[in-house]
This record gives C-alpha cells, structure tokens and sequence, in this order.
C-alpha cells in the first residue's frame, strides 16, 4: 500500500485533534504546526505555536529498497515534535521531556493499535521497529520536546508508468 506525505500528515494531524493532552482545533485551538514550510524558524516559531504542547512536523527524506524479487519499496523518514515549555508547574527541561516523551510515546502506541485493527490504511506500511526519538533543546522561545522520526514504507510498482513516458 502506498501512503503518501500527505495522507501522513493529514493522519498524524488528526491524532493531534484526538489526543486530549494536545487539543488540537483548527479554528479554536492551533496545536499542528507544519515547520517545513517555515522560510524564517524562529519567527515561524513565535507566530504559529501558541498552544502548548504542540505537535509539529519538521522535515522528511527518503531512500529506495530494493528487495531483488520483490517490489521496490520507497521509504520515508518523516520527523515530529512534541513541544511545550518550562512552566510554573514544571521544575525544569527534564520534566518537559518527561511530559512530551510521554505524549509522543502515546501517538506511536495508538500508531500501532490502528495498524494492527485496522483502523487507517495510512499505518499500514508503519515500520515501527525503527522510531527513533530524542530529547530536544528547539532553541527557540524556550521550548523543548521530544523529536520522533518513524519511517513509512510504501511499495512501488517496478514497472515504470507508461504515462509518464512518451517512449513507452
């Protein structure tokens, strides 16, 4: 099954709205940022993150596998956050990273669970064997969290598309 960037956003953005530490609402309560469309990082980061914890999505890069007999699979390395800040309630950064490792450690639970009902097709090539996620100093308005990167495979055809090609 292929997924594309797309649908993976679009499902990851709604874990967001699902999930009641994050709360994320278009309209009422922005809390999924896309970061990768950010010309300028820090001012992108003082504008669109105004509630906290957030989830945000950085970047992604890809490579092919090629299995010999099988299918070509196309692998993306997709990166997101979970943000938030020290707060009154908080001690220090290693609370904070305590916080957004839990939040972000749920998203790849309930990642998990829907691939195995069968919930969303967009998990279906998830391999979860391979999430790495790292503790993370943003550098920027004094936020910290937690930084997930999941990697996606998706099966491609090993025939090239005779659409594609006037020679075909």
């Amino acid at each position: 099954m292929k997924t594309t960037l797309t649908e993976f956003i679009e499902y990851l953005e709604g874990l967001a709205s699902h999930n009641t530490d994050i709360k994320h609402n278009r309209d009422s309560h922005p809390a999924f940022i896309r970061f990768y469309e950010a010309e300028n990082e820090k001012a992108t980061a003082r504008n669109q993150i105004k509630n906290l914890p957030c989830v945000l999505i950085k970047d992604y890069d890809f490579s092919f596998i090629d299995n010999k007999a099988d299918n070509l699979h196309k692998v993306r390395e997709i990166e997101f956050m979970i943000l938030d800040k020290i707060t009154r309630e908080t001690k220090d950064v290693y609370e904070v990273w305590e916080r957004t490792e839990e939040i972000g450690d749920e998203f790849i639970v309930r990642m998990k669970d829907d691939k195995r009902n069968g919930r969303s097709n967009v998990v279906n090539g998830f391999d979860l064997d391979n999430v790495k996620g790292v503790p993370v100093d943003v550098g920027i308005g004094g936020l910290y969290g937690t930084s997930y990167t999941i990697r996606i495979n998706s099966i491609r055809a090993n025939d090239p598309e005779p659409s594609k090609w006037n020679d075909l």
